[in-house]
């Protein structure tokens, strides 16, 4: 389900567990001292998706970003405050990039392995690159709960027991880390230190 979707189940207690959730995500109808959160189950890498051909052209390019319906554009609100940018509010990952290809769009805020996947899996879409110039952050993914905070305390003792299963499915399936992502783009795309994005 979508994410605004899931925490409306959650409300009228149809599923007993929202995940990815996050503490710092509105959720509407519901007040975060009333849920239990997990300890971070991933942690991932909510960037700022380009065409390849528009690496480095700046803040000022993006004028048009396209993001997941449900989600706060947070590290982009001040300029969409100083009415700098509008948003495009997009149900289908897969739709946002299309209109990234075609241009219809300057951006798409979305997550690294989220993209990467429809990139890979439609190789009609892209070449597309997180331009580490541009706002990004590391977003911790975790369970929540209304009603089952036992399980989440089992859950949390799992992970913290359990590390070397936890890389171990990170390498499966391919998922990086944020830091190494951002390390390997800032190389890849020939930027120093001192030039990528920080939180304003």
């Amino acid at each position: 389900m979508p994410v605004r979707r899931l925490q409306i189940e959650l409300n009228k207690g149809n599923v007993d567990f929202v995940y990815p959730d996050n503490p710092r995500w509105n959720s509407e109808g519901t007040t975060l001292g009333e849920k239990t959160f997990s300890k971070p189950v991933a942690h991932t890498l909510s960037g700022t998706l380009i065409r390849s051909e528009d690496i480095g052209k700046g803040l000022n390019f993006i004028k048009k970003l396209a993001i997941p319906q449900g989600f706060t554009p947070v590290k982009w609100q001040k300029r969409i405050d100083d009415n700098l940018l509008s948003v495009v509010p997009i149900e289908e990952t897969y739709n946002a990039l299309s209109l990234l290809q075609h241009k219809e769009v300057d951006a798409v805020d979305v997550e690294y392995h989220v993209g990467k996947y429809f990139t890979q899996s439609y190789p009609q879409l892209g070449p597309f690159s997180v331009d580490v110039t541009l706002p990004f952050i590391d977003v911790p993914f975790l369970l929540s709960t209304l009603r089952h905070p036992e399980i989440i305390k089992e859950l949390n003792l799992f992970l913290v027991n359990n590390p070397r299963l936890i890389s171990d499915i990170y390498e499966k399936y391919d998922i990086s880390l944020p830091e190494d992502l951002i390390e390997r783009f800032r190389t890849e795309q020939n930027v120093e230190e001192d030039d990528v994005w920080k939180p304003l």
